[in-house]
């Protein structure tokens, strides 16, 4: 038998009709601060990371 085939999580990505809402979900319920890598024009893309790394991504699930 070899060695598990999971380490750990590196993200979860989240489309979400509310952005803004389901970012502050996450940033209060787990006290991670939200880092804003939209682009001009495009999609709204909020990350929160964890001290290990690993992030919730939230994006935007409506047409900009």
């Amino acid at each position: 038998m070899t060695g598990p085939l999971l380490q750990g999580i590196n993200h979860v990505a989240l489309a979400a009709p509310d952005v803004e809402a389901t970012a502050a979900f996450y940033a209060q319920g787990f006290d991670l601060e939200i880092t804003d890598i939209s682009e001009p024009g495009s999609y709204r893309n909020l990350l929160r990371f964890f001290p290990n790394g690993s992030f919730v991504q939230v994006l935007d699930a409506a047409d900009p």
